[in-house]
């Protein structure tokens, strides 16, 4: 798997990520023995990797910062 591309994240990152899902859902799909824990494990980790990154993602989002908060906020 490709690493992001850097901190500050983009649109690029959004995808890679993205793209990363689907082929792990292509090897979730190729696999036949879902109950093998070497498989479990893997999975496990996969879905706590995504869940990290999209928490950066959000956090780091270029569409929704704390300055566009205050900004709205003012009169």
């Amino acid at each position: 798997m490709k690493k992001l591309l850097h901190k500050d994240y983009s649109i690029e990152d959004m995808e890679l990520l993205l793209n990363q899902i689907a082929e792990f859902r292509d090897l979730v799909k190729a696999t036949h023995d879902s109950t093998d824990p070497g498989f479990i494990q893997e999975y496990r980790l996969f879905k706590q990797y995504v869940e990290w990154v999209s928490e950066d993602l959000t956090s780091d989002s270029y569409i929704c910062t704390l300055q566009d908060d205050h900004d709205r906020s003012l009169p």
